[in-house]
């Protein structure tokens, strides 16, 4: 059995991809390791320089995953500031940022870099839906705070507004996109 690590000091992350590895060949560790913040607004160039920290400091394969949220009517802001986005603006700044604006298509890009000795390789999944005109309910984000305003495609309610049995399935639904592609492509390097 190949063994991989996921680089990161967040667990909610760790134990969400781990979902994804035990259905196969490949043992995944949790690598925990404080990472650089980049100062780029592009997701592939930041879960990059991640992967290239986390790999000089264990020298073992291992991916890293970053994301980058994009509101299309704000010119695709915060794009990688989504923790920067969450705590000082929150749903409620988000919401007065659309004031006005029809267009409420939001896109989530979750990117994975994967690094060793010899490849790096990105893989990118989307997550994509619409922001709400107004907060019609009063539940807190199960993740961010701005999850009260986002409603993922294919659905009528916010990500607030989810079931933790919810959040599983829509979890199970999109991660794929980018985990599986990735999971086939290590598993055949």
């Amino acid at each position: 059995m190949k063994i991989l690590y996921f680089a990161t000091s967040n667990s909610w992350k760790f134990n969400l991809m781990k979902r994804f590895f035990d259905k196969g060949e490949i043992d995944l560790k949790q690598y925990d390791i404080d990472m650089p913040e980049s100062r780029s607004e592009e997701g592939e160039e930041i879960a990059k320089e991640k992967a290239e920290f986390a790999f000089s400091k264990l020298r073992k394969p291992l991916f890293v995953l970053d994301g980058s949220f994009q509101i299309r009517a704000l010119n695709n802001f915060p794009k990688s500031y989504v923790k920067f986005t969450d705590r000082y603006i929150g749903a409620e700044g988000i919401l007065k940022l659309m004031e006005g604006k029809k267009d409420r298509y939001w896109e989530f890009l979750n990117i994975l870099c994967y690094k060793d000795s010899e490849f790096e390789n990105l893989f990118t999944g989307t997550q994509r839906g619409q922001i709400v005109q107004k907060l019609t309910h009063s539940k807190k984000g199960q993740i961010r705070d701005f999850d009260r305003v986002l409603v993922p495609e294919g659905y009528n309610k916010t990500f607030a507004e989810f079931t933790k049995k919810e959040i599983k399935e829509y979890d199970d639904k999109v991660w794929p996109e980018v985990v599986v592609k990735f999971i086939d492509w290590y598993k055949h390097k």
